[in-house]
């Protein structure tokens, strides 16, 4: 998870995104994000789960045998949510 979070992060400086990462629960990262960004937020997190193996690889050399998936989910409180992608 903070291997991914860190990923994340970086992408979203890349593109620039004004949303704001708050905080991991277990296995779940929190952002506080702007509704224009929604899409490109999902897709950042998808891309980066999706292809986690990968950067396991490059940053630990140790090779992921085991498929990664996630799904995002978006609403106004943390107990009010739909899936949005996964």
């Amino acid at each position: 998870m903070p291997l991914a979070a860190v990923i994340i992060r970086r992408y979203m400086r890349k593109y620039r995104l004004r949303s704001v990462m708050i905080l991991t629960v277990h296995d779940s990262i929190v952002f506080d994000y702007v509704k224009e960004e929604e899409k490109r937020l999902a897709d950042i997190c998808m891309h980066v789960f999706r292809n986690l193996p990968v950067y396991i690889r490059h940053a630990y050399g140790i090779e992921w045998g085991v498929d990664l998936t996630g799904e995002v989910e978006a609403g106004p409180t943390y107990g009010n949510l739909k899936q949005i992608a996964g």
